[in-house]
């Protein structure tokens, strides 16, 4: 049974897609870092409402020219952005970063984490947040990883 999903499936977007993201990395690296983190900031902020009121134009294509096209120009800056957060973004079966370094250690942070899954629904609540038992003060922020 194939087990990819439908945006998998889709080859016209996973190529764009591909090539647009590693484009707009590829723009980004010659940029002086305050611009960049400007525009990528820019990007993730536009991206969001974008993609989310607009996301079905790119399975149904927009009968307005140039519509179709501005929301996947979206999609692609919404994904470049993604990618240069700890741990990269994966999206339809692609995965982009910009350090893959960073992306095996958040993997190997998220794994050593004990399940939410496991969690007694029975216990009483603590008396303070907690994650695994442990309070939630112990636990080392993402940002740490970097």
């Amino acid at each position: 049974m194939d087990q990819a999903t439908a945006l998998e499936r889709d080859d016209a977007l996973t190529i764009g897609l591909e090539a647009a993201v590693q484009l707009h990395m590829l723009t980004l690296r010659h940029m002086h870092p305050d611009l960049r983190d400007d525009l990528l900031a820019r990007w993730a902020a536009e991206a969001g409402p974008e993609i989310g009121s607009k996301g079905d134009i790119l399975q149904f294509r927009s009968s307005k020219r140039g519509e179709t096209a501005a929301v996947f120009n979206h999609l692609a800056r919404g994904l470049t952005a993604l990618a240069h957060q700890p741990g990269g973004v994966t999206f339809a079966g692609m995965h982009w970063c910009t350090d893959h370094q960073q992306c095996r250690a958040a993997d190997q942070a998220v794994a050593a984490r004990p399940s939410l899954l496991n969690a007694n629904p029975d216990e009483p609540e603590p008396d303070q947040p907690t994650y695994g038992g442990r309070p939630l003060d112990t636990i080392t922020p993402a940002r740490e990883y970097l």
